[in-house]
């Protein structure tokens, strides 16, 4: 049995990756055909290796890939390599230190989640027993329907309910179109399955949201630009559809200010955008103080990075995190992953697994196959 206190770091590299998507995908965002993450890998000197991986998406994500990998790389290796790894805390509390919230909290997310992972491996845990207990094994997903025109909304979400999806997440922007795409989704599969719609920071003019109160939504999500949260504080006293915030939470201060400012009934928090595992759960404790219950996920994930994800709710209470979540991508985006073993997926819901760390394992083929450029990798 190892030791914590013998585990010493050797090297740490930050690699980009470039997977093409099952198609191409429209948000208010932009169009996206192919995913560009960022996948870290620890290696101990005792032989243990630690993965993490992010998933930045242009426009939603605040630092580009190629910004990620050059942090890592540059500034927080030196602060992690020759390292002894007596906890997590321990690793992260410097690069905190020099880094503090919210800069580069996707950068932390990455590394910290390769450290998780790889203490995982030398403690053989599975991480949801790190962080608590096993509240659930099995997690329900949305089906995820783009902005797409509303005959091929009402197909797809057919579509969704046949493939036993319990509650579907619909795109949309700020025009009328929008309205009609919605109307499609209800006239195809009724009122007994769950809807949401996320406008991804699209103005939506509280004429239109109005408009939507007939389609019975369980949320609209960030229907304004991120910082305009006297906004959403507005519009959320005037309307009969709930609100969920996402792209205006990034640190724990602005969790605690929408809370605050009471811009919103739920809040969805990811692992990447949240900058780690340990600030989630922290989050995650302070909408329980509040009685404000969230949404786990990022709808464009891959293997490493939703698999971290599904380990966070496994260990939440349903009293705060929602039953349905929002991990998404190895299912119905990617085309491909680079991990060897795929995660189990069957009817809308993912099952959580008990290896140990992360639970997954790089594929080497994968990997050199979708790598690209050198990412400034320090030369040894």
């Amino acid at each position: 049995m190892n030791k914590l206190d013998d585990i010493e770091l050797r090297e740490c590299k930050a690699l980009l990756i470039q997977v093409p998507l099952k198609k191409t995908h429209k948000t208010s965002h932009g169009e996206v055909s192919y995913q560009r993450s960022v996948v870290v890998i620890l290696e101990t000197a005792e032989g243990f290796t630690g993965v993490g991986q992010v998933d930045p998406i242009p426009k939603y994500s605040v630092e580009t890939p190629e910004e990620i990998c050059l942090v890592i790389n540059s500034y927080f290796r030196p602060m992690l390599v020759n390292k002894q790894v007596f906890s997590i805390s321990s690793i992260m509390d410097e690069i905190y230190e020099n880094f503090p919230d919210p800069l580069h909290l996707e950068a932390k997310a990455a590394v910290e989640m390769a450290l998780y992972d790889l203490m995982g491996k030398v403690r053989k845990l599975p991480i949801y027993k790190m962080i608590g207990k096993l509240y659930r094994e099995n997690i329900p997903v949305v089906g995820w329907i783009g902005q797409v025109s509303p005959e091929t909304a009402g197909r797809e979400a057919i579509g969704k309910l046949e493939e036993g999806y319990r509650a579907l997440k619909v795109k949309i922007s700020n025009n009328v179109d929008d309205i009609e795409r919605i109307a499609k989704i209800r006239e195809a599969v009724g009122y007994s399955i769950e809807l949401r719609a996320d406008a991804n920071e699209a103005l939506i003019p509280n004429t239109l949201l109005k408009k939507l109160e007939r389609y019975e939504l369980k949320w609209i999500e960030q229907p304004a630009p991120r910082r305009h949260i006297n906004y959403l504080a507005k519009i959320r006293n005037k309307i009969d559809i709930p609100i969920l915030v996402d792209e205006s939470i990034s640190d724990i201060h602005s969790l605690i200010n929408i809370i605050k400012e009471e811009a919103a009934d739920y809040v969805k928090l990811k692992v990447m955008k949240q900058g780690g595992i340990s600030s989630v759960m922290k989050m995650i404790d302070i909408c329980k103080a509040y009685n404000m219950k969230c949404t786990i996920g990022h709808g464009f994930n891959m293997g490493i990075s939703a698999s971290a994800e599904l380990h966070v709710i496994a260990a939440s209470s349903t009293n705060v995190v929602e039953d349905v979540n929002e991990v998404g991508g190895p299912p119905d985006k990617m085309s491909d992953d680079i991990i060897s073993n795929q995660l189990e997926f069957s009817r809308g819901s993912f099952k959580v697994n008990d290896r140990p760390g992360i639970g997954v394992e790089i594929s080497e083929e994968k990997l050199r196959k979708y790598l690209r450029g050198d990412h400034g990798i320090h030369k040894s």
